[in-house]
This record gives C-alpha cells, structure tokens and sequence, in this order.
C-alpha cells in the first residue's frame, strides 16, 4: 500500500511548478514566481524560503519577454560540476516563448562561489510554430546524450535532443512529440523524465491549472525503454495520441494536483507537485511530496489522499 504524503510544515504556500533536488543532503526548491523562488528543507517536511534567485531577471529572459516578471517552471540539473537551471519566459496562453539557462557551481547562496551565470537561450518558440516553449525536464541517457521535453497545448509536449553540453538544441536531430491531446481543447503540459530500471517513465499534466479551486489538474503517467522512443501508458495506449495512466487527481480539500517531477531522496523516489488547498483563503498553490510506491509491473503509485499541512504556512 503506498504510504500516505510527506506533512509538511514552513514554506510551502505559493510554490507554483516545485522542482526538486537533493544535494549534499540539503533539499532545494525551485519554483515559478518573480526572479524563480529558492527553498531549501534538511529533510524535505520542514521548508525554509531562502530568496528569488534573479534580481534582477537575466538578460536573455529580457530579450523574450521586455515586461516578464514571473519566470516560470524551473529545472535543475547536476552538468558536469555546474548546476543548470533551466526557466520558462512567456506570458500566460500565449507561445511567444523561450527556454532560457543559468548555471552556477553551486546551490547554497551562502557559499563563496555562489554565482548565477546567464548561459542564454536554449530554445524559443514563435506564433508561427506548433509548439509552446514552456515547462522544460532535462536528463541524459544512457549513452550520454542529454534530452529535454518541454510544452503545453498547441502540438502538445515535445522533445528535443541537446548539444554535449546541454546548453542548446541539437537541430541535427528532428523535434518530434512526446505526448499530446489530439481533441481541443489539447489540455495537456509540464512534462518531466525520470529514469528507473531499464525503462524511461514521463509525467504530464491533463486538463487546466492555475483557477483555484476549479483547478481540474490531473497527473498521468507513461513509460518507454529509451527516452526517444515511443511513451505508452498501462493500457497501452500512446501518449503521443492522448494516453496517460491516471497517477494523481483532485478530491477533498485538495483540488488541481499538477506539474509533477520525480526525484530520489536516498532509497526512496518522491512525487513532487503542487495542488490547491480549497481549507485556506485564496485557495494557494501548496507543496505536495508523495512517496511512490512500484508495481510489480514497474507502474509508478501513489497515495491518493490530500496531504496534511499546517494552516498556518502561508509566505
């Protein structure tokens, strides 16, 4: 039975998109927001706001948006001895778009070396083309070839294959899509990669975000054996043609659980998202980690409960 969610306490409203890592022990969070919101916990239940990580926004977030004040759904990934992070500059249904890089040799703003480098833009989108450059998940395969998928709506989310130094699309290597709703409205965002025993798993999000307690939010699942292969969900059905096995929906308190990633914390792999607490005012994006639990068939579960959390943690 898979256990119930982490309890979580301190920091934990307003953490749209939540990506996160665990370095030397140290969980960070990254999350959309002005100038990209950083947090940190020593156990991943009690969470500490460090700071906005961009003031002010980077030069090449400027150049695809003048008037950008929120950069969003963040990505970090451990390249050679730098950190990247990877950020969506857009503005809201629109694909005038771009996935922009920073990177730094280190997490902990504290530490001497702390210094965040404008790397540019790794790929854009225009209103011309089929797809939204937003919501980017990178990781490197097998061979060492580093991917990225990233979208939402239009021609659904694509993938695309990175230079050695996972700084800019590859354009020798055809873009091709990874998952999609073929039907309109095409409600589908936010994928992420995640890699266990021989078999590539991807997350997405179904239907809409971001209208509170009418979020309808959901988080499916497929899997593929190599990460530009084709993704099928349990039923086997391709993502690609609108399949995806239901992981996370909304019910109790808790409505638009979404923007999911997939990340390991010693022996134990976590299902990391926001949802929308319907028990405080606003209805505010809150923080959920989930521990996941695996099928003998290798299928990612989760405890399907709203999470416990303190009323009182709101920024």
């Amino acid at each position: 039975m898979p256990q119930k969610p982490l309890t979580l306490t301190g920091d934990i409203r307003l953490a749209h998109d939540p990506t996160i890592v665990v370095d030397a022990g140290i969980w960070w969070l990254v999350s959309t927001g002005p100038g990209i919101g950083l947090r940190k916990s020593t156990d991943g239940r009690k969470w500490q706001y460090v700071q906005e990580i961009f003031k002010p926004l980077p030069e090449s977030a400027l150049k695809v948006q003048p008037n950008a004040k929120n950069l969003w759904a963040p990505d970090l990934v451990k390249v050679g001895a730098r950190w990247h992070l990877y950020y969506s500059v857009s503005a809201f249904g629109k694909n005038r778009s771009a996935i922009c890089l920073a990177s730094n040799k280190v997490l902990d703003p504290s530490h001497p070396d702390y210094a965040w480098k404008d790397e540019g833009i790794v790929v854009e989108s225009l209103p011309t083309d089929h797809y939204n450059a937003i919501d980017p998940s990178v990781a490197k395969d097998d061979k060492g070839v580093w991917w990225m998928t990233l979208g939402s709506f239009w021609g659904g989310c694509q993938r695309f294959r990175l230079n050695a130094a996972a700084t800019r699309v590859d354009t020798s290597y055809q873009m091709s899509c990874v998952a999609q709703r073929p039907e309109l409205p095409h409600a589908i965002e936010a994928p992420a990669f995640f890699f266990r025993r021989g078999w590539w798993y991807l997350v997405v999000s179904f239907d809409f975000c971001c209208r509170g307690s009418e979020s309808t939010y959901n988080i499916r699942v497929g899997r593929s054996r190599a990460i530009d292969g084709e993704f099928l969900d349990a039923a086997g059905q391709k993502l690609s043609e609108g399949g995806g096995t239901m992981l996370l929906d909304g019910r109790g308190q808790m409505a638009g659980p979404g923007h999911a990633m997939i990340t390991t914390a010693g022996r134990t792999d976590y299902l990391v998202h926001h949802w929308y607490d319907k028990s405080v005012p606003r209805c505010v994006t809150t923080l959920g980690i989930r521990p996941i639990s695996w099928t003998r068939a290798g299928w990612p579960e989760v405890d399907r409960d709203a999470p416990v959390v303190d009323p009182a943690a709101v920024r």
